[in-house]
């Protein structure tokens, strides 16, 4: 099976560009919409959670990969979508707030190491995600059809 790649690599980055600002984007609004509701902060949080996934599927689906139906991809974009509401969270409770208390020490060196940490996880993330859907499609591979004679008479 030929794997597929990109002809234009400059519209390939653009695409993932544009996928992570919406998720950016996606992120202030589900911010804003836990500012606005209040007490449902729940729903945001899960409607985040299907905006991410929601995204993530299709960046994956949009990268090189060997599974023929977009469903295949979906166990590794509920990876990302759990983990980037995981940071969402983290950086919400924690991170904003120790931020806020030592700005005077850190200054924008804090909020920069912030969002590379923010950044490394992500990705970080995001390939754990492709691992485990390129495993899933490899056990796929090697389980034995169904409709494949056994050999006994």
């Amino acid at each position: 099976m030929e794997l597929a790649c990109f002809r234009r690599p400059l519209a390939a980055i653009g695409i993932a560009n544009g996928l992570l600002i919406f998720a950016f984007c996606g992120s202030a609004a589900t911010a804003w919409l836990r500012e606005q509701i209040g007490a449902t902060a729940l729903l945001s949080l899960l409607l985040g959670f299907v905006a991410t996934t929601a995204l993530a599927l299709c960046a994956m689906w949009l990268l090189p990969h060997r599974v023929s139906d977009p469903v295949e991809l979906l166990p590794g974009a509920v990876v990302v979508g759990v983990g980037y509401q995981l940071m969402d969270l983290a950086v919400v409770f924690y991170f904003a707030p120790k931020l806020g208390e030592s700005q005077e020490t850190y200054g924008v060196f804090g909020a920069a190491a912030t969002l590379l940490i923010w950044l490394y996880v992500l990705c970080r993330t995001f390939t754990s995600a492709s691992f485990l859907n390129a495993t899933l499609w490899s056990r796929r591979q090697d389980e034995p059809s169904a409709a494949a004679p056994t050999g006994d008479p």
